[in-house]
């Protein structure tokens, strides 16, 4: 089995260990497969002993296709909030500005859903969409400039040439990022730019944020550190932007001649530590559980609500995990002990439930104000690590949890 020697980042050997979990090949499996519908492989955080990097340093890169290649659609807009950002980060990117001579060309490599490819194509000469979920189909993007490219990633027959590259939410998936990065590097015209967009690791650091750490993703990038690989690859930084409350960070870049050994990045934090405050942050959340009632239901199912239930099992069992994503109708969320099953909310099963935890936590807020103007009036808990924004029916599941101080920080007064 493949397993990374080296860090991805700055590509030293030595790495100390944060905290060690067998985690579910897949987020969610069709409902009332039983054990025999998925299997568990192991995750190990590790931190870089020369730059702090965290990666899983067991992951290996033959699962990639099992993992991505027919699961359902990831990043469906699902409220008119996730459709406004897309349209906000192209005026940010300024597209129409990218090749004032005439329309531009454009390569999205993981396009998910592909509804920013078609948010671009009328700004467009030609959009590329490279994205392995094959249940992304060439009929869902009905636009003519856009071509669909069912691929693995890093995809292999990039274009010779685009003047934007964007790749939001790859880069972390994968075990050696600067492969793709370079081939990003080499398909800019001159004058193009690439935008990336990913994780920031710092928050997972910063917040002891279990429940971001899973199989789907790789790397958890700090910006210095991912600033580091990219000039590694020959891109330069020319403007970024914190996302979600710096939960994410997105960098627009330009070519530059590529620096094999640039100043290695600041180190990183304590990795034990880091393993010591995953733990007590679960032992928060398995005690606040315990003093609700026992019907709890989620909301989300995502890979973090997967990691999240594999967390409390086998302690805590769900009855179902509510999701606006019709695609995901008939799936489940599980671990080694039961399935969750995937329904859309509903007045008559909200009825049913103690209390609800919200594990789309990005979204906690607007979720709980659908759920009050449904007519629940249960305690709903959020599973997100820092402390949750000013919304007076969120409440926040880590109270009096030793894994940090649940002040309001940067990250969550950027929300």
């Amino acid at each position: 089995m493949a397993r990374i020697s080296r860090c991805p980042v700055c590509d030293s050997v030595g790495a100390v260990e944060a905290c060690r979990r067998d985690m579910p090949l897949h987020t969610v499996r069709r409902f009332g497969a039983g054990g025999g519908g998925d299997r568990y492989v192991e995750l190990r955080l590790v931190a870089c002993a020369g730059c702090g990097h965290l990666y899983n340093e067991a992951f290996d890169s033959e699962l990639g296709a099992e993992m991505y290649g027919d699961g359902p659609l990831t990043n469906v807009p699902v409220h008119p909030s996730m459709t406004d950002r897309l349209r906000q980060l192209i005026v940010w990117l300024d597209v129409e500005a990218v090749n004032r001579a005439a329309p531009p060309d454009i390569i999205e490599i993981g396009s998910g859903s592909g509804h920013l490819a078609r948010i671009l194509a009328p700004l467009s000469r030609s959009i590329t969409v490279f994205e392995p979920n094959r249940s992304l189909t060439a009929a869902m993007l009905p636009e003519p400039a856009i071509r669909l490219v069912s691929e693995e990633l890093p995809p292999v027959g990039l274009p010779e040439s685009a003047d934007l590259v964007i790749c939001r939410q790859v880069l972390e998936h994968l075990a050696d990022p600067l492969v793709l990065l370079r081939a990003i590097r080499s398909c800019l015209r001159e004058g193009g730019r690439a935008y990336l967009e990913v994780p920031n690791g710092g928050y997972v650091f910063e917040h002891a944020a279990f429940m971001d750490v899973h199989l789907p993703h790789v790397q958890y990038f700090s910006r210095d550190g991912f600033l580091h690989l990219a000039r590694r690859a020959g891109l330069a930084p020319v403007k970024e932007q914190w996302i979600k409350g710096r939960h994410d960070f997105g960098i627009l870049f330009t070519a530059v001649a590529p620096e094999p050994c640039p100043p290695s990045p600041p180190p990183g934090g304590d990795a034990v530590d880091l393993g010591q405050r995953f733990t007590a942050r679960i032992a928060a959340a398995r005690d606040r559980l315990s003093q609700l009632g026992p019907r709890i239901g989620l909301y989300g199912a995502t890979a973090q609500a997967q990691s999240f239930v594999n967390a409390m099992a086998p302690s805590r069992r769900f009855p179902v995990v509510f999701d606006d994503t019709p695609g995901l109708s008939g799936f489940a969320l599980f671990d080694r002990h039961h399935d969750i099953p995937v329904e859309a909310p509903s007045a008559e099963r909200l009825a049913t439930l103690d209390a609800v935890v919200v594990t789309a936590y990005l979204h906690d807020s607007a979720i709980a104000r659908n759920l009050r103007a449904g007519g629940f009036a249960g305690p709903i808990l959020t599973i997100r690590a820092d402390f949750p924004t000013d919304e007076p029916d969120v409440d926040w599941l880590y109270t009096d949890s030793a894994a940090g101080p649940p002040g309001r920080s940067e990250v969550a007064a950027d929300a």
